[in-house]
């Protein structure tokens, strides 16, 4: 929430005369913490101090709240009052690696995974994760393929998990490399995208033929 925004009527929640606050020198007390509510005596209101950001605030931690009393004076009063921050979605998903390299033989596997010219369709390539800092279906992560080229559509299938699987058959005399851009998308109304760009291409040796997949994360706002 930003500075000065309105939390609520803290008079009206408390059964309190406006008049009350003022006579009493209502004041909010913390503690140790920081003071991101203010009370506004004349009207009763708490008001955001300093903006709220929840995943700083709290990080993972669920429910994620703020604890203060006000206190009144002639005679003393004291009021706990808990304030909970809800998340609003504005993390976007990000790749937990910037840039990483599968080497895959025609023989080898990798990852529990080996690709050849001749795989069946379902093959699984490689495998791609994100993280979202929101909570809830807000940092519900899932994966599109965005390339609008018919062959990669035709080529590569992605899953809501981030698996990579093959989705037709490669030829390598046609094409020795393909760009496939891969999209993280939170569930959330907030849809900042992150792209990680996945370069596949052949590479022929005498006795050493691979498949070489090279991914590097480029960030779109």
């Amino acid at each position: 929430m930003a500075k000065g925004s309105l939390v609520g009527n803290i008079a009206q929640d408390l059964g309190l005369d406006v008049k009350r606050l003022q006579a009493g020198k209502a004041r909010i007390h913390t503690g140790d913490s920081a003071e991101y509510i203010q009370l506004n005596k004349e009207k009763g209101l708490l008001i955001i101090k300093e903006k709220i950001d929840r995943e700083a605030l709290c990080g993972q931690t669920t429910p994620c709240a703020l604890h203060f009393q006000i206190a009144l004076e002639n005679p003393i009063e004291i009021f706990p009052i808990t304030v909970e921050i809800t998340d609003i979605n504005d993390n976007a998903p990000v790749f937990d690696k910037e840039e990483r390299r599968l080497e895959i033989s025609e023989s080898a596997t990798v990852y529990k995974a080996s690709v050849k010219e001749n795989s069946v369709k379902g093959t699984l390539i490689t495998k791609v994760s994100a993280s979202d800092a929101d909570k809830g279906s807000n940092g519900e992560v899932s994966y599109i393929i965005e390339n609008s080229m018919r062959d990669i559509s035709k080529l590569f299938h992605i899953t809501e998990d981030g698996q990579l699987i093959l989705n037709g058959p490669v030829d390598y005399e046609k094409a020795k490399k393909y760009e496939i851009d891969i999209e993280a998308v939170d569930r959330g109304v907030f849809l900042q995208q992150y792209r990680l760009s996945i370069s596949m291409y052949y590479r022929g040796r005498a006795g050493a033929d691979r498949i070489v997949f090279v991914c590097g994360a480029d960030i779109h706002d």
